[in-house]
């Protein structure tokens, strides 16, 4: 099965606090469980499944004090985020939980930023929504040195072989890169 962009962008919405006004029904799908709610950084995630499809949708800016400082500004500018370390813990539990399936991310403004990030990071597919840039922080190796240090003392299998890849995928990925390029080339 192939999940329509149109799946991608109700998930991206759905992954969005909701209220009586704004709840959005999914057709075949199912959010695992609640959503991801880390109120010190306002990160907000899901993990959704159908069949061998699982799809993490992150939320975009919510709060935007909070989002500003903790993601929005420190992720443009390639400075370590605890917004993308709560995205890592997140894909890891999923992929964790559902190992023999195919995962993909979405995710809408600062959502969208932290899909194409991970998609980068992890060598999976992401459609975004109006996607704040961050690659910058692809680039920066100070602070995906320090989130490959977060993932090694945290215990993630796998992250040796991640590491060294990520750094020749990024490069293949971008080669000739000048500067002006957009992260949703990848």
């Amino acid at each position: 099965m192939t999940v329509k962009s149109s799946m991608y962008a109700q998930l991206a919405l759905h992954v969005y606090k909701t209220n009586a006004a704004n709840t959005l029904s999914l057709s075949g799908w199912r959010m695992d469980g609640d959503r991801v709610i880390d109120e010190a950084s306002d990160f907000i995630g899901a993990v959704y499944t159908n069949g061998t499809e699982v799809v993490i949708a992150f939320s975009g800016t919510d709060n935007p004090k909070l989002d500003t400082v903790h993601a929005n500004l420190p992720l443009a500018r390639g400075v370590y985020s605890q917004q993308l370390e709560k995205a890592v813990v997140l894909y890891f539990a999923a992929r964790e939980k559902y190992p023999d399936t195919h995962i993909s991310f979405t995710g809408h403004s600062l959502g969208g930023g932290l899909a194409s990030l991970m998609a980068v990071l992890f060598d999976k597919h992401a459609e975004v929504f109006d996607s704040t840039p961050f690659e910058n922080s692809a680039y920066a190796q100070l602070a995906m040195t320090r989130l490959h240090q977060h993932m090694v003392n945290t215990g993630y299998k796998y992250l040796d072989t991640f590491y060294a890849e990520y750094w020749e995928r990024l490069n293949t990925a971008y080669s000739g890169f000048d500067g002006n390029g957009t992260f949703a080339s990848y």
